[in-house]
């Protein structure tokens, strides 16, 4: 189990002077400059120069340590301490966070996007930060442990939706229609091609017929480990490939809902 690399301490220390430097250029960039449209450059809130170097380094502490945090189960907990309700997750999804560092990197990256804007906010516009009370690092991972029951929430129905059935490539349905055989077979060595090769010998086993249990049996895995392996592999390899219409779905098949869902949007 990898241990999370140590936070410099004089970077800690310099992290008071980078929302001063923040606060006297501004935390956004503004340019007294319209362009044809009569839009200012900073209208959108781009941050400055100096508000993204402390960004940047906000980022850089709560990343690690939000992971770690996630692996050993200790969000809920510190939570709890803080008075706020967390989602209830099943043993499979705890177990698919605390096991696959693709889950954490998710959660952690989307913890952070959503707490940063505001935390910079209150803490360079309006100055809410009482550095006797809390170094500015336990600030903001507090923050970002704010928003960890919304993200978990989005994870979820995001995790359920990508598989829901777990009818995973339209296998079960090739192998139960035989009309479908060679309307698929194509789609079926599409997918097999793209897949890593760790996913490969899983989608063989599917393909036969296998359970995920059996699978993971004979794979000697955890069944949460091949889910989240097919997760990874549907979120990160077949909806880009159906997005982009490279990889056409069977008709009713639950990708592609994202495939229409594309082609609407373009029109």
């Amino acid at each position: 189990m990898s241990k999370q690399r140590r936070y410099p301490e004089a970077r800690v220390e310099a992290l008071p002077n980078m929302v001063v430097a923040a606060r006297q250029a501004g935390l956004y960039r503004c340019s007294g400059r319209p362009d044809e449209s009569g839009h200012r450059e900073g209208d959108g809130k781009s941050l400055s120069s100096a508000g993204k170097v402390l960004a940047a380094e906000l980022w850089t502490y709560a990343y690690p340590a939000l992971k770690v945090m996630l692996r050993d189960c200790l969000v809920v907990p510190q939570l709890r301490r803080l008075g706020v309700p967390t989602p209830v997750l099943t043993a499979e999804q705890i177990e698919a966070i605390t096991q696959t560092d693709g889950h954490r990197h998710d959660l952690a990256g989307a913890m952070i996007v959503r707490a940063l804007p505001r935390f910079l906010e209150r803490v360079v516009v309006e100055n809410k930060w009482d550095q006797v009370r809390s170094a500015l690092t336990t600030h903001f991972v507090n923050a970002c442990l704010l928003a960890y029951p919304d993200v978990v929430k989005q994870w979820i129905k995001e995790r359920y939706q990508l598989t829901s059935g777990f009818d995973e490539l339209g296998l079960v349905a090739v192998r139960q229609d035989t009309e479908l055989v060679i309307e698929n077979r194509e789609l079926v060595r599409a997918v097999v091609l793209r897949a890593p090769e760790r996913i490969r010998p899983i989608l063989t086993w599917l393909w036969l017929g296998y359970t995920v249990t059996e699978v993971a049996e004979k794979l000697k895995l955890n069944p949460s480990t091949i889910r989240s392996r097919l997760f990874e592999f549907r979120k990160g390899t077949l909806l880009p490939l159906v997005r982009s219409g490279q990889l056409i779905p069977p008709h009713g098949h639950v990708l592609q809902s994202s495939r229409l869902a594309v082609e609407a949007g373009a029109r």
